[in-house]
């Protein structure tokens, strides 16, 4: 969960405005960019999970905001960058800011009538996708799962990898095709972890969410704004009990290992539910407690898309992707990580959006 106010002073009388500014490097474009409409979003499964749209109006304050022509514009895509602040505010005059982080200009559209100006951006790691490798990149010889992903990381994004993670020798005996982005997250499958961008710009590390949710924040159906959606359909695909992942390599002679992670309790045990195989292949595994642990987290993961709740809110611009939390639905508990944020950047009257995923 971002920071910020406490719920208490969320479930009260408060005030939000958005604050939008506008960098070309290290030069500040625009303090303040005007913003009619907008919505902050991000999403589980996504390369690049966050994006912001926003609607500027053409002039404001004298000034035009349509960047056609001048690539120093703050809204033009020539590599300017969006900072995103929510500010919560009480009638006594007690404030918070709240950071949804940096978003790289990817496109703007004027308007029909030439009156307001659709920007689209997305957050850092298209900046990390843009820069395609020249050629087969090979991890260096010594090279550790660590080192390797902060030398992968390109455009100046400083990394941080949690000290829970373990690091290990990264085996070299492969190439990563031209896709820069892809070859991180085949690094984050491996180790295994999952790739968040926080709020400051920076590229976080940290270890798989796990099946057992420690909730943060409680949502009640029906008090103060909340509206839960009851589940309409379900499948069995996609949901495995048994996940074998297995190493791969182009090294003649040498043997691969493999792990294979079962389901053996609750609704998902393999003698119950039945045996739902998925196969997963690295050339970066290269112990069978790799592989094992590597087969667990997608077991998991794919395990915590048993029931999807969705939320309808009043915006809380604290609450992100991979926050636990608890919801409580007619008297009954779930427990489940928030998966995907619709957030409306201003007061319209708009209500925010989340799903969670709650194992059984």
């Amino acid at each position: 969960m971002r920071s910020g106010p406490s719920s208490v002073v969320m479930a009260g009388n408060i005030g939000r405005d958005v604050r939008v500014s506008s960098w070309l490097g290290t030069s500040l474009l625009a303090g303040s960019v005007p913003v009619l409409d907008g919505s902050f979003e991000e999403s589980d499964g996504q390369e690049i999970p966050e994006r912001i749209t926003l609607t500027v109006p053409v002039f404001d304050g004298g000034f035009s905001w349509d960047p056609a022509g001048d690539p120093r514009h703050p809204l033009a895509d020539f590599g300017q960058r969006l900072n995103a602040v929510i500010e919560v505010r009480t009638p006594r005059g007690a404030s918070w800011e709240v950071p949804l982080g940096w978003f790289q200009i990817e496109a703007w559209d004027l308007s029909d009538d030439e009156s307001t100006v659709d920007v689209k951006a997305l957050g850092l790691l298209q900046v990390v996708a843009d820069d395609k490798f020249r050629g087969p990149e090979q991890p260096r010889v010594g090279g550790t799962f660590a080192s390797e992903f902060r030398r992968l990381v390109s455009g100046g994004i400083p990394v941080s990898i949690d000290a829970d993670l373990v690091d290990r020798a990264c085996p070299s005996s492969f190439t990563w095709d031209e896709d820069r982005l892809s070859a991180l997250y085949d690094l984050a499958d491996a180790w295994p972890a999952r790739i968040v961008t926080s709020a400051d710009g920076t590229v976080q590390v940290k270890p798989p969410l796990g099946l057992v949710p420690v909730p943060i924040l409680t949502l009640t159906n029906g008090v103060r704004g909340v509206l839960m959606t009851a589940p309409r359909s379900s499948s069995r695909v996609g949901r495995y009990s048994a996940v074998v992942a297995r190493s791969s390599t182009d090294t003649p002679g040498s043997m691969p290992v493999e792990g294979e992670f079962l389901t053996t309790t609750g609704p998902f045990a393999t003698s119950t539910y039945g045996v739902v195989r998925r196969r997963a292949a690295s050339p970066m595994l290269n112990s069978t407690a790799a592989a094992l642990a590597m087969a667990q987290t997608i077991a998991e993961n794919s395990q915590r898309q048993a029931r999807v709740i969705a939320v309808t809110l009043p915006p809380d611009p604290r609450i992100q992707r991979g926050d636990p939390v608890t919801l409580v639905w007619d008297g009954v508990i779930y427990r489940g990580w928030v998966q995907t944020v619709n957030l409306p950047l201003t007061v319209d009257g708009s209500a925010m959006k989340i799903t969670v995923g709650c194992p059984l």
